[in-house]
């Protein structure tokens, strides 16, 4: 087993054995009904089942690129993997996470941070 070591630098550290939560990334695709409907439906579909440490946020804003502000509530550090995008949902205990930001820690290729907010299951939670 690989040894758990300090990184450098921001003085961050992942261990393996942080990792007690197991996340599910879902991509998500938007279907209109037919002209003049004004609703819509979401279909998410199952990428892959990880390991992950999940932190929840206090005090962290995301600005998009139109300067909206969004507070991100979880934080989820998972290994490494390619293919990860802000188009990237997270599935946690049956609750869904929208990825706003995602951070290679360190650049070193091992570990993804991903900055989510919580989104509800309700009409309102449509974005």
């Amino acid at each position: 087993m690989a040894e758990c070591k300090r990184i450098r630098r921001k003085k961050r550290q992942v261990c393996i054995g942080d990792l007690d939560s197991q996340i599910t990334l879902q991509n998500r695709a938007i279907t209109v009904p037919s002209f003049g409907v004004p609703d819509f439906d979401e279909i998410f579909s199952d990428i892959d089942t990880h390991w992950a440490k999940m932190d929840t946020v206090r005090g962290k804003t995301f600005f998009d690129g139109v300067n909206t502000e969004t507070n991100i509530t979880h934080e989820f550090t998972i290994r490494y993997i390619d293919g990860i995008t802000t188009e990237t949902w997270v599935l946690f205990e049956s609750r869904r996470f929208d990825v706003l930001d995602f951070e290679d820690l360190e650049e070193r290729h091992e570990w993804i941070i991903l900055s989510c907010v919580e989104r509800g299951t309700g009409e309102a939670a449509k974005a």
